[in-house]
Formats: C-alpha cells, structure tokens, sequence
C-alpha cells in the first residue's frame, strides 16, 4: 500500500481522544465478557493509556453472574431491554459517554437508532464464514449444539463490525480453534449426554471469544482499525480480507 492510500485511511476511533468509551450488552450469558473486564482492571501499559474503557454494562436481566463481574469491576449495570428503543438504553448509553458498543449477538438485534449513533460490534459464537447459500451454517439459537451435532470437528467465534442489516456487517476477527470432544461413544439422541458435552464446549467457546473481542476492542481503541473512503477495513495497515483476521492458538493476531 503507497502512502497515498494511508493517508486515506480514516480509525475507528481517534485514540488521541484517551480510552475508547465502551458500553457491553449482556444476555444471559456473560462469560465471554468477563475476559474484555479483566483485560482493562489488569492494564499495566506504563506510560500507555488503556485502549478502552467499559463504562457501563446493560443486560436485559440482571443474572447473577452478571451482578458479580460488574461488582468485580467497579462497572455500573443497568438492567433494560437493549434490542428497542427503551429510554433505559440511551440513558445507561448516555451516562457512561459511550462511542462503541459490544454485544452479545445471540441475545438479539440491536435497534436502528443504535447502529446509527454508535460504532456497534457483534460478538458470535461461532464460524460465520461457514455459510449454506447466503446464511451463516450455524446462527439458531443454540449454534454451539448444532454445530457439535453437525459433526463439526472444530468450533470458533467471530467478532464483526455490526452493519444496519446482516448482510452489511464485515468481519473483524475470528477466535483461535476449540477442538470438538465428544468421546467414542457419543449419541447424539441422549439428550443429556449432548446437553452437557455442549455446556463443556460452551466455556470454551467463551473463553476464546473474550480474548477475541478483548483483540478486537484493543486494535479499535488504538486506531489500528481504519477505514478507507468507500469503506473498506483495514488492520495495522492492511487491507481485511472478507474472513477477518484470526487468533492462533497462541493468541497471536494474524492478518
């Protein structure tokens, strides 16, 4: 790339601004947020500013396990329906100065308004490279279970740049692999043999995820995710390929 076209090429966020204000939109599951928590509280950059700050966490229920990072993190949390223009929402979106917003995908859509206003970014818990026709493969409401179902022999999550429909959203990073373990003697008509083969792959779905949207959260807040003027992505420089970066199983960043 010349430097005609870095010049071009306009951050996500300015990081000259200080920490990236960041709002978390919880569902029931708040694992994989924990991670993006710890990673902030842990900081030790020296002289270097933290790449983001988590404001605020809304969640349409309060669950235990969501009171309990908040508390951990000194994090105010406010209980609200995130997917409609609820009052509650702007007005926890408002209070902690927020400019982008991550969420959990599988807990619903975020409202117009929201993905006009802010930079969004969707947290999912699987491949969505993996597609039948012009659908993701694994998107119902327990992709982790359909995909172990499927026989699928690796599990991953993706981290993307919500669009204002799901066609228009860009992948930004894809986690390290989960291997699938399910064992010789599996049967996938015993129902809780799958349930709790899937609930041993979930942690670690969301544990891969966490330190894939704690890379993707750090890179924008330290203006390493750019645009350019018909808007396409660009990390560190390089152009994003429609697949996004990926982890490796060291946790390395690779474009």
């Amino acid at each position: 790339m010349d430097q005609a076209a870095h010049e071009d090429l306009k951050p996500l966020y300015d990081w000259m601004k200080g920490p990236m204000p960041v709002a978390l939109l919880m569902g029931k599951d708040s694992a994989a947020f924990r991670e993006v928590l710890q990673y902030e509280q842990q900081w030790k950059g020296g002289h270097t500013q933290k790449p983001y700050a988590v404001n605020v966490i809304i969640a349409k229920d309060l669950t235990d396990g969501i009171r309990a990072i908040a508390a951990e993190s000194l994090v105010p949390a406010v209980r609200t329906d995130w997917t409609t223009t609820d009052p509650g929402l702007q007005a926890g979106l408002g209070a902690g100065e927020v400019k982008v917003i991550a969420y959990d995908a599988q807990a619903g859509v975020l409202p117009d308004q929201v993905l006009r206003d802010y930079t969004c970014i969707g947290l999912h818990p699987s491949d969505l490279t993996l597609r039948d026709m012009v659908r993701p493969r694994y998107n119902g409401l327990d992709p982790i279970r359909q995909a172990i179902l499927a026989g699928e022999e690796e599990l991953m999550s993706t981290v993307y740049l919500a669009g204002r429909t799901a066609d228009a959203h860009k992948i930004l990073v894809r986690s390290a692999t989960v291997p699938v373990n399910v064992g010789e003697d599996f049967d996938p008509h015993n129902e809780d043999l799958v349930e709790k083969i899937t609930a041993a792959h979930r942690k670690l779905v969301a544990q891969a995820a966490g330190i894939t949207l704690t890379h993707a959260l750090s890179l924008m807040g330290t203006g390493r995710i750019e645009k350019d003027e018909r808007d396409h992505l660009y990390i560190n420089g390089q152009p994003l390929r429609d697949t996004g970066a990926r982890i490796d199983e060291d946790n390395i960043l690779l474009l």
